[in-house]
Order: structure tokens, then C-alpha cells, then sequence
């Protein structure tokens, strides 16, 4: 490691112990004071913060199609395609039955004449016809540009970006499941939960047990800070805007999440932090593994 990659992981420690050490403090507190139901931009990023995590997986599965349209052998061709048309269809379904079921409960509150973040227990309308137009819609919007981008890329480059799709699906699969893991091993209550029952909070080093309750850590910031995944399909200036883009992506859905009252500090710090763990450790083993392949090194 450089030295300024040793005092950025120096400075990423200190920040974690703070806000960790704040939030074991602090956490009802937080939550009490800046949760806001009527916020809209926290309404949004409730319904599309979850985004990226699927975007990851749409794109490997795009490199996969593209990669196979090159394949001169003919099974290996059929089956990228076939994987990557499985996996970016069926990840940008889910994704837009996710962010339906998150829309069609906002568009509820406001016609019932309540703040438009409320927590609703109500069942969502049935997924219209123009739920699936709007998903058809985007999937063919995100292959037109990925495939152009595809297109003008080189035989060695696609070679390498199905390399760093594999990595970059593995990273997704695993952020999930240790996030799911660990929701429902914690078992903690969320801020609105306990808003009229108080007794039901408890600090985030509590282990509940499995009780049906998934606030702590945060599902959404996991999602988000998967962002920092596409800085792996760029290089040079695209590498470090990507980044930074994926950052400040992963901070706004960290504070949607506070103010909406779906998470207190404790859950959106631990979630960002141990993903962002995974997706470094994740890294050094792509790097690793393009460097045993005697390919030039793509610096991430």
C-alpha cells in the first residue's frame, strides 16, 4: 500500500469509530430530532437508492452479451448470452418491482392526506401494464449505451471488463448476503418502530435475535454504496469520477434513510463501512487475479 492509501484507511477507521461512538450515544436522539416524513428527496431516494445494486449486476450481465457477440466459439457465445440476458432482465425486474411497491405506498399516503414518507403497512396496487412498459423502456435505453460503449471497446479491454463483471457480481452477491445475514441475526427494531414504544429500542451492538425486524445495518446503504463497483469499469479520469460519483451517491442515500426514519446512524454507518470493506477486499483480488493472467494490470 502508497502512503496515501494508508492515511486514507487511517482516516476511514477514525471516522468509523466516531460516528460508531456517536451513534451508541446518540442514536434515538439523531433519529427523534431529524426524521421528516413529508421530505420528498428522502421519498425518492427510498424508492430508487437501492438502484446501483442491481445496476451492477445489469451491467455485467450487458458485458456478458457483448462479450458473446465476439465469442467465435459457438457454445461459449450461447452461453454468455444467455447468462447475461438472465441476469440483466431479471435484476431490472426486481428492481422495478421494488421501486413500484415504494411508489405506489408514497402515491397512497398523498391520497389518503398523509405525509408522503409515512410508514404504510397498506398492500401496493397490482403492478400495472405500464410498470413492465417502464421496465422494457430502461432495460432497452441501458442496452443501446452499453453495448455502443461495448462496441468500441477492444478484444483485450471486453476480454478484461467480463473479468471485472465476474468480480463485480461476486462483490454484489456477497455485500447482499452478509447484509441480509446480519439484519436478520440483529433483529433490530427501526427509528419508526419504536417512535410509539420506545422500550423497543435498543443500541446497535444488541443482538435481538430473529424477530422480523432487519434496521440494523442498512439495506438501502448497502445498495448505494455499491456505487463505487462501476469505478472498476473505467480507467484514468472515468476510473476517478466514477468513484466520487458513486461516494456522494452512497452519502445521499445514507441521509435519505436518516431523515425518513427507516434507519439510525448506528445502521447506514455500519452498512457503508463494511460494504466498502468488501468491495476493497474484492478488488485486491481482481487485481491479483489480472495480474496472474500476465494481463497489464488495470489500476483501480
Amino acid at each position: 500500500m502508497s502512503k496515501q492509501q494508508y492515511w486514507m484507511l487511517f482516516c476511514a477507521i477514525l471516522l468509523f469509530i466516531g460516528l460508531m461512538g456517536s451513534a451508541t450515544r446518540f442514536d434515538l436522539q439523531l433519529s427523534q430530532t431529524i426524521t421528516n416524513y413529508h421530505s420528498y428527496g428522502a421519498t425518492v431516494g427510498q424508492t430508487i437508492g437501492s438502484f446501483p445494486l442491481y445496476l451492477v449486476l445489469i451491467l455485467s450481465g450487458e458485458v456478458a452479451i457483448g462479450s458473446a457477440l465476439r465469442q467465435p466459439r459457438r457454445w461459449l457465445a450461447l452461453l454468455e448470452f444467455a447468462v447475461g440476458l438472465a441476469l440483466s432482465v431479471s435484476q431490472l425486474q426486481h428492481f422495478g418491482r421494488e421501486s413500484s411497491s415504494y411508489f405506489f405506498k408514497a402515491q397512497q399516503n398523498m391520497q389518503r392526506g398523509v405525509a408522503v414518507g409515512t410508514p404504510s403497512q397498506l398492500q401496493p396496487h397490482d403492478y400495472g401494464w405500464w410498470v413492465v412498459f417502464m421496465e422494457l423502456l430502461l432495460y432497452i435505453i441501458i442496452t443501446i449505451i452499453c453495448q455502443w460503449w461495448l462496441h468500441r471497446q477492444s478484444d483485450f479491454r471486453l476480454h478484461q471488463l467480463l473479468t471485472i463483471a465476474i468480480f463485480a457480481s461476486g462483490t454484489v452477491f456477497l455485500a447482499l448476503t452478509v447484509n441480509v445475514t446480519l439484519k436478520t441475526i440483529w433483529g433490530r427494531y427501526r427509528p419508526y418502530e419504536v417512535q410509539k414504544h420506545l422500550q423497543d429500542f435498543t443500541n446497535w451492538y444488541h443482538i435481538n435475535g430473529p424477530n422480523g425486524h432487519y434496521s440494523f445495518p442498512s439495506g438501502h446503504t448497502m445498495a448505494a454504496t455499491l456505487s463505487l463497483v462501476f469505478s472498476w469499469f473505467g480507467r484514468g479520469r472515468w476510473h476517478l469520477w466514477l468513484w466520487r460519483l458513486g461516494l456522494l451517491d452512497a452519502i445521499l442515500i445514507v441521509l435519505s434513510r436518516l431523515i425518513i426514519g427507516a434507519h439510525f446512524l448506528s445502521d447506514v454507518t455500519f452498512s457503508f463501512f463494511i460494504t466498502a470493506l468488501i468491495i476493497y477486499m474484492m478488488q485486491l483480488l481482481l487485481q491479483k487475479y489480472l495480474r496472474s493472467q500476465a494481463d497489464p494490470v488495470l489500476r483501480l
